[in-house]
């Protein structure tokens, strides 16, 4: 026997990802409104964004110089960091927040395998056998490749076998050998498992092949499995 069970849903993502201009280095539309002044006497606005590399003491106080325009200049970038963009897509409207919506499907496809055989030994000593096997193939629903979650490979796959003997020994005696095996053996692998990605970034001192190293990063939607 041979029976095919196929589920079907869908998984709707509204989540946030960076826009053009933050990865051209620009965070202009992030700046809130004024907070006050610092030590120099210079406009400090919420969300601004200074240069770590121009920290100084004025007057007792530790001050830095906010990159013009909080655009961060692309001489600055890290270069795996640069790298690590391209793993982040396109968002689908102009929104800074919830601007990446998509549908993803996901679901179950399930194969499964059955067979049996029956055995008259003798009119006192019969034979049953069962095999059966099942494939079966999760769809786990991510918002995109390299999201927090996917996987390039995910499969679950169980075979089971029963054997009876069954014997009467007298009228009134039944004697039954039963044997019994399970195999259950899943492949679950994080997108781009066996690749050096964190080598190919330019990651030091991660040695892994388990695919796309996990990043978080605050306000953004993550990056590969934790």
């Amino acid at each position: 026997r041979d029976v095919v069970d196929r589920q079907r849903d869908q998984t709707i993502y509204n989540i946030t990802v960076p826009t053009p201009a933050m990865k051209a280095g620009d965070f202009s539309a992030l700046t809130g409104s004024g907070l006050g002044t610092d030590s120099l006497g210079r406009s400090v606005r919420q969300g601004q964004i200074y240069d770590p590399a121009s920290q100084s003491v004025v007057n007792g106080q530790s001050t830095r110089v906010p990159f013009s325009n909080d655009t961060i200049p692309a001489s600055r970038f890290d270069p795996a960091a640069v790298k690590l963009l391209k793993y982040w897509p396109e968002p689908t409207n102009g929104a800074l927040s919830s601007n990446y919506l998509r549908a993803r499907s996901k679901g179950n496809t399930n194969n499964r395998y059955d067979g049996r055989v029956d055995h008259n030994l003798s009119s006192v000593n019969r034979l049953f056998a069962r095999y059966s096997a099942l494939r079966s193939n999760p769809i786990t629903a991510s918002a995109y490749p390299g999201a927090s979650g996917s996987y390039s490979t995910n499969t679950k796959n169980t075979d089971t076998m029963t054997g009876v003997w069954t014997s009467n020994v007298t009228p009134a005696t039944l004697n039954e050998l039963r044997l019994s095996y399970l195999r259950s053996a899943v492949d679950r692998r994080p997108y781009l498992a066996g690749a050096d990605v964190a080598g190919e970034l330019g990651i030091a001192n991660i040695d892994t092949r388990a695919g796309l190293p996990y990043i978080s990063i605050s306000g953004v939607n993550a990056l590969g499995s934790a």
